[in-house]
């Protein structure tokens, strides 16, 4: 053993000037097995009774009692033995909390290097192109705090439009929470925004953070925004007014500060007009309403795209070269429609890679007309010039309408119009609701 650390132990033993006396401290380097040797081989001058503390096999401290020969009997010694575990767990909880401390600032550490790498690789494509009226818009609006409503097709990039403007705004260093509102049960939407407190339902085992309070300083983007129930809306009406809400099954108001990106493909100003979506809300997230356009009316931007996607999904395939994209399937690519727009075009592409990997892409499935190739079976008989082709919404309330009348106007039970519909019952009933049907019979 280094005699510097039994010169350590001499040393603080000689600067007892009382006696008996305590001293609590940690040698330099040192360790347990030598700790063991220290208190058999150093040659004190005065009787010593030694107490070790340990963590996890590891010395971490060490509390001695030093005192002249004779001074101290077996009393005194189980006296001080009492202190050996108490002195222990509050050692070992310091050192615990030293751990956590180093592990939380390694964490933030890590997120924060996460964030540059994000904001760094995470570009808007068409940007200079196609979007730019669009991109012009976002960074004008992302210097303000007033709220955004995104306007357009599903697929056409709105969470992308959304991640800019956070990026953009000044709540950039504070985080960007999303949800989807139509993916969320009815039943779950006040708990997922606002939360809710231990005992509020049955399940809620813990008190649980809602995403307004995990976006407390950032942003929080609403995508469908139009799926929100009337409970859920009147009380985002008041977050926005006021920054202030309740966690479910709780009294205490929490506040905070949020920028709020809404997002829908759905006409807003109809569902208030039809009373499905409340216009005092409405005229709150209508503050800078954004379009942007479908992939079909940026056709510049398809090409951009389709190589971003090629190099993105053969990085994540683990494709050693890059497949070409012959100048053909490119003009092919331009001309369809793309009714799916982004996400249809990254769907295509992925496909693509799956397919032919290292060959050439092609893309057989899709007409150079603009419209995809016709199936196998036969066609059905030509709509008429000038007829009405009804929307999705209009044929599904139709298709509803014909199951809840087949069914007598009964929807649950066998035979009820959501059996024939081969559907839940409750989802029957929801996709009335959305549809705006009247209510039917119960049973």
């Amino acid at each position: 053993m280094p005699d510097s650390k039994a010169d350590w132990v001499m040393d603080k033993m000689s600067r007892l000037d009382r006696w008996p006396a305590v001293w609590l401290g940690l040698p330099p380097d040192l360790e347990r097995e030598e700790a063991v040797a220290l208190l058999h081989l150093t040659d004190l001058p005065v009787d010593s009774s030694f107490v070790i503390l340990l963590n996890k096999e590891l010395l971490a401290g060490l509390v001695a009692v030093a005192h002249r020969p004779g001074a101290f009997h077996e009393d005194h010694k189980r006296l001080f033995e009492l202190l050996k575990e108490p002195i222990n767990i509050a050692l070992s909880n310091a050192l615990r909390f030293l751990e956590l401390r180093r592990l939380k600032d390694r964490a933030i550490e890590d997120q924060r290097a996460l964030q540059q790498d994000i904001q760094r690789s995470d570009v808007v494509i068409g940007a200079e192109c196609g979007l730019r009226p669009v991109m012009a818009l976002a960074y004008q609006v992302a210097r303000t705090a007033a709220p955004v409503l995104l306007l357009g097709e599903t697929g056409t990039g709105k969470e992308v439009v959304a991640q800019a403007i956070h990026r953009a705004s000044a709540c950039r260093a504070g985080p960007m929470i999303g949800v989807n509102c139509g993916a969320l049960a009815e039943s779950l939407v006040d708990s997922e925004l606002f939360g809710h407190e231990r005992g509020a339902f049955t399940g809620a085992v813990a008190t649980k953070r809602g995403r307004f309070e995990r976006a407390d300083g950032g942003t929080l983007f609403l995508d469908e925004v139009a799926d929100l129930p009337p409970s859920a809306q009147i009380k985002l009406l008041r977050v926005l007014q006021t920054g202030e809400f309740e966690r479910a099954g709780g009294s205490q108001t929490l506040h905070v500060h949020v920028r709020l990106i809404a997002a829908t493909h759905r006409d807003l100003a109809e569902m208030v007009r039809r009373g499905e979506f409340r216009e005092d809300l409405w005229f709150r997230l209508d503050v800078f309403p954004i379009r942007i356009p479908p992939l079909r009316e940026r056709r510049e931007d398809i090409p951009l795209l389709a190589h971003h996607f090629i190099e993105s999904k053969a990085r994540e395939m683990n494709l050693g070269a890059r497949p070409a994209l012959p100048g053909e399937e490119l003009s092919r690519l331009v001309a369809y429609p793309w009714p799916g727009n982004v996400r249809e075009l990254q769907n295509a592409i992925e496909r693509a890679l799956i397919l032919y990997r290292s060959e050439p892409l092609r893309f057989p499935h899709l007409s150079v007309a603009g419209a995809p190739a016709p199936a196998a079976a036969e066609p059905g008989p030509a709509r008429p010039a000038g007829e009405h082709l009804p929307t999705f919404d209009e044929a599904a309330a139709d298709y509803l309408r014909r199951a809840l009348a087949a069914a007598g106007g009964r929807v649950a039970g066998a035979g009820g119009a959501a059996d024939l519909a081969g559907m839940n019952a409750s989802t029957f009933r929801s996709k009335m609701k959305k549809l705006g049907l009247g209510r039917a019979r119960q049973g």
